[in-house]
C-alpha cells in the first residue's frame, strides 16, 4: 500500500515522547498516524500478541457498528438501550458525559485534572466503580470511569462519552471505516 500527497506535520522529538506506563514501558514515537490515514484502511490489532495487520479499506462485511466524525463513533448497548460514543485511543481512560448521572447508581464524588496543550485544569467528576456494556455481541466492563459534568461534543453526532485506550487493553479488535465495521474481542 502506498500513500501519496499526504500532509504531514513535523514536531520536535520531545513532543512524541509519551513517557512511561505503570509497568515502566516507554512510549517514544517517531510518527503518529491521524484518523485521516487510519480511515482509509482496515486495521486488525491483537494487543496481547502485539501485532497489527493492515488491509485495504472496505474488506469487512458491512455491519454499521461504526460511523465517523473526525474520529470513529461506536454504538454501545447499555441496559437494553443504544448509545453513541467516540473512540479516541489518544485518551488513556474512557469517560462518560453528564447524561449518565441519571442512568447510573452508586456514583462517588471525585476530581480530575484535564490536561490540554499548554494548560491543565481541575474539575469535579463522579466515578462509577464498574461500567458494563456491549459492543455488538461482546461484553465489556470498564472500571473507575469518570462521569464529567458536561456533555461531549463533536460535529455531527450527539455523543455520551469517549472510549479511550483502556478499552483496547488485552483485546483483539478490527476497525474498517469504509465498511462501517468495528469489532472487539476481550
Amino acid at each position: 500500500m502506498v500513500l501519496s500527497a499526504q500532509d504531514m506535520g513535523v514536531l520536535p522529538d520531545e513532543a512524541l515522547d509519551f513517557g512511561e506506563d505503570s509497568r515502566h514501558n516507554k512510549f517514544p514515537a517517531s510518527m503518529l498516524l491521524g484518523w485521516d490515514i487510519i480511515s482509509q484502511f482496515c486495521w486488525e490489532f491483537d494487543m496481547n500478541m502485539r501485532t497489527v495487520k493492515v488491509y485495504p479499506g472496505g474488506i469487512m462485511l458491512k455491519n454499521n457498528s461504526l460511523s465517523w466524525d473526525s474520529f470513529p463513533i461506536i454504538n454501545i448497548n447499555y441496559a437494553g438501550s443504544n448509545y453513541q460514543v467516540g473512540l479516541d485511543c489518544g485518551h488513556t481512560d474512557s469517560f462518560l458525559d453528564s447524561t449518565w448521572v441519571t442512568r447510573l447508581n452508586n456514583l462517588k464524588e471525585s476530581s480530575s485534572v484535564i490536561q490540554g496543550i499548554g494548560s491543565a485544569s481541575e474539575e469535579s467528576v463522579k466515578i462509577i466503580d464498574e461500567f458494563a456494556f456491549m459492543i455488538d455481541k461482546t461484553n465489556i466492563t470498564l472500571y473507575d470511569i469518570e462521569i464529567l459534568q458536561h456533555q461531549v461534543y463533536c460535529t455531527t453526532y450527539k455523543l455520551c462519552g469517549l472510549l479511550g485506550a483502556d478499552i483496547l487493553c488485552g483485546a483483539k479488535w478490527i476497525i474498517d471505516y469504509q465498511s462501517s465495521y468495528f469489532s472487539i474481542n476481550k
